[in-house]
């Protein structure tokens, strides 16, 4: 029996499983189709995700750096985020999977495919999936990455919460034929924005504000109402893929059923905007690794039901931004909330904290601050901590204060006093009542497991 089955070989399913493996899980990816995806649905990564691949080594050749995003159509710079990976960086969806696939090999990560699931069933001890050909897997823990129409969050029965669709969309790849880029533009009821895929393919995608009924995925179509907004005429026997959606809003009420979890595009159903699925999943799948791989070492099971909590939390956020960026696109409605800065962290990713939280969780330490917070050498220390899961204790603290919990101790360098606990995903937790607050802070992050790292 494994201790890990990811079912979904996607981005968020792929580093899913590579983080698991890396953090000591023995994994098997379980992909229901025979050969790679050739199509892109998202290719944004945000600095956030960047952040995290490039921590736990992802090459990260391939990716195109973008200095600058947007906000509802509105530029945002992110060139002053403060962070070495500041910006958005695009990779196609198949080369992202390639390149992941790679790296999870590397780490041990067996594939499996064709495997397609057709049904799941737990008890105390583990999982057991089978295949559609009656093949089974058993594992102590599944992780479903397949998708909004996959079987893994059927199968477990968790429910979800739905927003009906209020706007309805076109989009298509151009192949071999030049497409001149454009941001939201309106024309009349149309509103069209097109942009290079990859050299040689453009996406191309249009809204019709006029509309109440569904679109049909029609080439024809397509290429008349572009022509209709843009004066460019297409043929449809250039467009590679048609695909007719809309904005419905599809959240889980949890990412986790006893043994069964979620993450990705499992977990949430919006609008392609910014990237926002594709990113909150890699965080999805950051977030829960550490965590599941704490529980497999012997740590109380709560601590994967606060990184779900966690998640779900930040998932209505993302989903909510993205709704008020649809009214401002589509809805012809003026933008409102945060100030710039703000957006930018929103954009790139960085926005993500809890003060409300026992003890507060607080942004992610940039490089900069975790050098001034331990020097140099303790910030490279610090940072092969946190590739293998493993939370880092900074401040005047006796050993015998945290034995047997997955956690390395270093001296704070910048001259505070009060203890901080970096979690495995970088959030700082700060402690200002050892004696009470540390306690709740540990357990927060690396409760005991009867595995002490020196």
């Amino acid at each position: 029996m494994r201790d890990v089955v990811v079912v979904g070989a996607g981005p968020v399913g792929l580093l899913a499983a590579g983080l698991l493996a890396r953090f000591g899980a023995s994994v098997e990816l379980l992909e229901a189709a025979a050969s790679p995806l050739l199509r892109t649905r998202a290719s944004t990564v945000t600095t956030r995700s960047m952040e995290i691949l490039a921590l736990h080594g992802v090459p990260r050749e391939d990716f195109e750096r973008v200095e600058a995003g947007h906000w509802a159509g509105a530029r945002v710079d992110l060139q002053h985020l403060d962070s070495e990976h500041a910006g958005l960086w695009r990779l196609s969806q198949p080369r992202l999977c390639a390149t992941l696939r790679r790296w999870t090999e590397e780490a041990g990560v067996v594939h499996t495919a064709p495997w397609r699931v057709v049904d799941v069933a737990q008890d105390d001890d583990g999982v057991s999936v089978r295949s559609s050909t009656g093949e089974s897997r058993r594992a102590r823990f599944l992780l479903g990455c397949d998708g909004a129409d996959g079987t893994v969050r059927a199968a477990a029965g968790i429910a979800v919460r739905t927003r009906p669709a209020r706007h309805r969309f076109l989009r298509a790849d151009v192949q071999g034929h030049p497409v001149a880029a454009r941001r939201f533009e309106r024309v009349g009821d149309l509103t069209v924005t097109s942009g290079p895929l990859e050299p040689g393919t453009a996406r191309i995608m249009i809204h019709d504000r006029g509309r109440r009924t569904a679109f049909e995925a029609d080439p024809r179509l397509v290429c008349a109402l572009w022509h209709q907004a843009t004066g460019q005429r297409l043929d449809p026997d250039w467009l590679e893929w048609v695909e007719a959606f809309d904005d419905e809003e599809v959240v889980v009420t949890t990412l986790r059923s006893g043994r069964v979890l979620l993450a990705g595009d499992a977990v949430r159903q919006c609008l392609p905007v910014g990237g926002e699925c594709l990113n909150a999943g890699l965080l999805d799948a950051h977030a829960l690794a550490w965590r599941l791989s704490a529980v497999l070492a012997g740590a109380p099971s709560d601590l994967v039901d606060a990184g779900v909590a966690e998640r779900l939390a930040a998932t209505w956020r993302g989903v909510d931004d993205v709704r008020e960026q649809v009214d401002v696109l589509y809805g012809g409605l003026p933008p409102t909330g945060a100030p710039s800065a703000d957006r930018a962290d929103r954009v790139g990713g960085l926005d993500l904290a809890d003060p409300s939280a026992d003890p507060p969780v607080g942004r992610r330490l940039a490089d900069r601050d975790l050098v001034a917070l331990v020097g140099p050498a303790g910030a490279e220390v610090a940072r092969a901590s946190l590739r293998e899961g493993v939370a880092v204790l900074v401040g005047e603290v006796e050993a015998e204060t945290v034995g047997g919990r997955r956690v390395r101790l270093l001296p704070r360098r910048d001259g505070g006093s009060t203890v901080v606990l970096l979690r495995p995903d970088g959030h700082p937790l700060v402690v200002h009542e050892p004696e009470t607050a540390l306690a709740r802070a540990l357990d927060a992050a690396c409760p005991r497991v009867g595995v002490p790292v020196p």
